[in-house]
């Protein structure tokens, strides 16, 4: 991640630094590029949504129906342990539409699943203002996102892990959360 402060040259930075006053004291900020976003977001809007898989022929219903319609909250990407009072949350709808919280700025992806594999295409998000504890979560959450390739759901806990089998991202089913059916 690049991080420019003011009086660098901002052309080539994913996200600047800056001093601003917010609630009347000095606050610094860290924000993501506009334009990035934007076509993130106009790329992500035009793909056509990806099935996460049928679990019948001829279904559109996904196979891990105990994964959609549940808001997931991390309780700690990789070794890690989420930081108090930064939510990085994931919800997943019947289409397979991925969104939530990664830390500050809300995202959309993709989410295929095939029994226990799991895959989310490229993440997009908004352009607000975080703070540095906020971005770095951001940054592992998306990460691990990323990074997972097979998850499992026991009670209320939800473990992704990568392609050697090593817990990524370990998230909690809590309430309060419904999709719009399709």
């Amino acid at each position: 991640m690049t991080i420019l402060h003011p009086e660098d040259d901002p052309s080539d930075a994913l996200f600047i630094e800056q001093t601003v006053p917010r609630h009347g004291i000095e606050a610094t900020v860290i924000h993501a590029r506009t334009a990035f976003f934007v076509g993130l977001g106009l790329l992500l809007g035009g793909c056509q949504s990806i099935p996460m898989g049928d679990s019948q022929a001829g279904s559109n219903l996904p196979t891990r129906v105990d994964l959609v319609d549940v808001r997931w909250v991390a309780e700690s990407i990789g070794e890690v342990p989420a930081a108090s009072g930064i939510e990085s949350t994931l919800q997943v709808d019947v289409r397979g539409q991925g969104s939530g919280r990664g830390g500050c700025n809300p995202y959309l992806t993709q989410v295929t699943t095939q029994g226990p594999s799991i895959h989310f295409a490229s993440i997009g998000g908004a352009d607000m203002y975080c703070t540095r504890e906020q971005l770095a979560q951001e940054s592992r959450f998306f990460s691990a996102l990323t990074a997972a390739s097979t998850l499992r759901i026991e009670e209320d806990r939800l473990s992704l892990a990568d392609r050697a089998g090593k817990i990524v991202l370990r998230m909690k089913r809590t309430e309060g959360w419904r999709s719009a059916r399709a």
